[in-house]
C-alpha cells in the first residue's frame, strides 16, 4: 500500500514536470545539493547501453570538478532495465522499477541514482547546471585560444594598411566588456540532446547527427562540462564578430564594424546567441563561408583552384550540417559567380556529394511547418525593428544604383540569399540570425557602392 501511494504521488508530481521538460528529485532537491556540497568521494557506474555510458561520462566529468574519486558514494546512471547495479540497489529507493525511466535524481543512503532513457536522461543536466568550477586547464586553454583568434585577426587587419585594426580593437573591447558584465549563459534545452549524442560518440557509440559527431570529437579531447561549452561559445562569438570584417569589400575592412554593430546591437540577434545552442556554431561556419567567398580569388591553376573549392565545400557542408536549409547556398553561388565554369562545377559536385553522404548517414531534417512559428505581424515587427537601418540602406541603394540586376559577385550573392531565406525565416525561426547578418552585410556593401571613390 505504501509503495502504491508513493507511485501515485510520484506520478502526479512528474506529469507537469515532464511536460515542462524538467526533472524530478527524490526525496527532494536539498538531498542532492547536500551530496554535491559534501566531501564524500564518488564512483560512477553506468548502464550497458551506449547512451547510459555516454551520460555517465558527462556525470563523472561534472562531479570531477568538485569531488574526488572513491567508494564513499555510488552514482548509478541509466535505469533498472539496462543497469544491473541499479537494479540490485533499486530497493533502497522504495519506488517502482518503471519510475527509473523518468528523468530524475534520487538520493538513497550512500547511493545517487541518475535515471532516465535515451530520450530524456539529458534533462538531468539541469541538476548540475548551477555548478561553476572551471578547471585551471579550461581557463588557460580558453584564454590562449581567445587571444590566438584575437591576434590573428588583428595582425591580418593591420597588414591591410587601413584603419580596420582600430575598429577591430573597439569591437573586441565591446565583446570583452559584454563577457565581463554578464553571467555565464545557460545551456539551451534544445542543445541537450546534441550534448548526449556527443558524449555517446565520445564513449564509442555511433553518432546520430552531424553536430553529435562534431561534439563527440571535441569531447574526446575536452571534458564534456558546461564550463568548456560556455568558453567555446564565447570563442565562437569572437569568431563571428571577427569574420564580420571579411564579409565587406576588401578596400574598406573598417566597414566590418558596421556589420558587427548592425547585428550585435539588436536584442533579437543577441537573444539567439545568448544561450549555448546550435545557433552560434552554425553562425560561425556560415560567416566563415561568406568570408571565404568574399576574399578568395580562385587561382587559374586548376590544382590550386580545386583545393580552394574543396575548402569552400567543406565550410558549406559544415553550415548545412548545422542548418540544412542552407542547401540552397551552392546554387546562389554559381548564379552570382557565373564565369569560372570549372570552379562552379567542382564546387557544385563536391558539395552535392557531401550533402548526399550527410543525407544517407544522418538524413536532412528539412520540413516546413504549415504556419509561421509566431504570429506573422509580431515576427515582422520584431524583424523590422532589428533590421530597420539595414533595410533602409538597401531600399535607398536599390533606387540609386543603376542596373543592379546585371551585377555579379558578392553583392548579388547576398541578394539571392536574402530573397531565399528571409521569407523562409517566417516559418523557421532558426534562420532569423542568419538573415540579420546577411542584411547587415548586404547593406554595408551597397553603402560602399554608393560612396564616392577617390
Amino acid at each position: 500500500m505504501r509503495r502504491a501511494l508513493v507511485l501515485v504521488m510520484l506520478t502526479l508530481m512528474l506529469i507537469p514536470l515532464v511536460s515542462a521538460q524538467t526533472i524530478s528529485y527524490y526525496p527532494n532537491k536539498v538531498a542532492f545539493q547536500r551530496f554535491l556540497a559534501s566531501n564524500s568521494s564518488y564512483h560512477v557506474i553506468s548502464g550497458t547501453d551506449g547512451w547510459a555510458k555516454g551520460w555517465a561520462y558527462y556525470v563523472d566529468s561534472r562531479l570531477k570538478t568538485i569531488k574526488k574519486h572513491g567508494n564513499e558514494t555510488l552514482v548509478l546512471v541509466g535505469n533498472v532495465y539496462e543497469n544491473p547495479k541499479m537494479r540490485s540497489l533499486w530497493r533502497l529507493t522504495d519506488l517502482p522499477e518503471n519510475a527509473s525511466l523518468l528523468p530524475s535524481v534520487i538520493v538513497a543512503n550512500d547511493t545517487v541514482f541518475i535515471t532516465g532513457t535515451q530520450g530524456n536522461i539529458y534533462q538531468t543536466e539541469r541538476a548540475f547546471s548551477s555548478l561553476w568550477n572551471p578547471p585551471t586547464a579550461s581557463v588557460v586553454g580558453f584564454t590562449l585560444l581567445a587571444l590566438l583568434v584575437f591576434f590573428l585577426f588583428l595582425l591580418a587587419l593591420r597588414r591591410d594598411k587601413t584603419h580596420a585594426e582600430a575598429f577591430y580593437l573597439v569591437m573586441a573591447s565591446i565583446l570583452g566588456l559584454w563577457y565581463l558584465v554578464t553571467k555565464p549563459p545557460e545551456i539551451s534545452i534544445h542543445f541537450l540532446p546534441y550534448l548526449l549524442q556527443g558524449v555517446e560518440f565520445a564513449t564509442g557509440s555511433t553518432p546520430s547527427s552531424p553536430l553529435g559527431l562534431l561534439l563527440g570529437v571535441f569531447f574526446k579531447a575536452v571534458p564534456p562540462i558546461e564550463e568548456d561549452l560556455i568558453y567555446i561559445h564565447w570563442v565562437l562569438i569572437l569568431l563571428i564578430a571577427s569574420f564580420s570584417f571579411y564579409i565587406v569589400p576588401k578596400r574598406s575592412r573598417e566597414l566590418g564594424f558596421l556589420v558587427f554593430g548592425l547585428t550585435f546591437s539588436t536584442p533579437l540577434f543577441r537573444s539567439f546567441v545568448h544561450h549555448v545552442d546550435t545557433t552560434t556554431i552554425g553562425l560561425a561556419f556560415f560567416v566563415s563561408t561568406l568570408a571565404l567567398i568574399a576574399n578568395v580569388t580562385f587561382s587559374p591553376e586548376r590544382g590550386k583552384a580545386l583545393l580552394q573549392t574543396i575548402l569552400l565545400s567543406l565550410l558549406t557542408l559544415l553550415t548545412v550540417a548545422i542548418n540544412p536549409y542552407f542547401i540552397l547556398m551552392p546554387l546562389a553561388f554559381i548564379i552570382a559567380f557565373p564565369k569560372r565554369h570549372f570552379r562552379n562545377y567542382a564546387y557544385l559536385v563536391t558539395t552535392g556529394i557531401g550533402i548526399l553522404l550527410l543525407y544517407l548517414k544522418f538524413g536532412l531534417p528539412i520540413h516546413m511547418p504549415p504556419h509561421p512559428v509566431v504570429p506573422l505581424h509580431r515576427y515582422l515587427l520584431s524583424l523590422l525593428m532589428s533590421s530597420a537601418l539595414s533595410a533602409a540602406v538597401i531600399l535607398y541603394a536599390v533606387f540609386h544604383i543603376g542596373r543592379i540586376e546585371k551585377m555579379k559577385g558578392q553583392t548579388p550573392f547576398l541578394i539571392l540569399l536574402v530573397l531565399a531565406y528571409l521569407p523562409l525565416s517566417v516559418f523557421k525561426g532558426t534562420l532569423t540570425p542568419y538573415c540579420l547578418i546577411i542584411l547587415a552585410a548586404l547593406a554595408t556593401r551597397l553603402l560602399y557602392l554608393l560612396t564616392p571613390k577617390t
